[in-house]
């Protein structure tokens, strides 16, 4: 049985794990908290392709994944587990462009805001472009971790997001 764990931290509510298998042959995917699950003992099971499986209330919490099947046609087992627990990027907002921010500003200064708002939507506008000003989701970065392991003539593949192997 192949391994992993994440470790959830507190920010992270929801651990979301997607299993799929590209092949016909028989694939397990075993979740246990706090301890490695093995073929009699987990806490979570995931046996069908394209299933998800979303765990809530994970905080400060150890998910120990085992990844247990038989090899079978010719391009093998693939599987893809994903951990999807926060959006994180270091921009909250890529797709607002420049022009955005300034009719948000025209309309604050012309529309009554004032002077005082103006000043004050400008400078947090300064701040975050310069990175003065963040917030905890923009300076989280998503870690990834691909492996690709033989076993005998198939060759499986994992992706594995904040996961590590055990």
């Amino acid at each position: 049985m192949n391994q992993y764990y994440t470790n959830v931290e507190e920010t992270q509510k929801v651990v979301n794990i997607s299993f799929t298998n590209w092949n016909e042959s028989i694939v397990n995917v075993y979740i246990k908290v706090n301890s490695k699950p093995s073929l009699t003992e987990y806490d979570y099971l995931l046996t069908e392709s394209d299933s998800i499986l979303s765990i809530s209330n994970t905080l400060n919490q150890t998910y120990y994944i085992g990844v247990y099947g038989k090899g079978g046609g010719q391009k093998g087992d693939f599987i893809e587990l994903y951990s999807l627990t926060v959006a994180k990027s270091e921009n909250p907002n890529p797709d607002t462009p420049f022009w955005d921010l300034l009719t948000i500003f025209m309309v604050l200064f012309f529309g009554g805001g004032g002077l005082v708002v103006s000043v004050v939507v400008i400078l947090i506008v300064i701040l975050v472009c310069c990175g003065i000003i963040s917030c905890a989701i923009c300076n989280n970065r998503k870690k990834e971790l691909s492996n690709s392991i033989n076993y005998g003539n198939n060759q499986h593949h994992f992706q594995i997001e904040y996961y590590q192997h055990i």
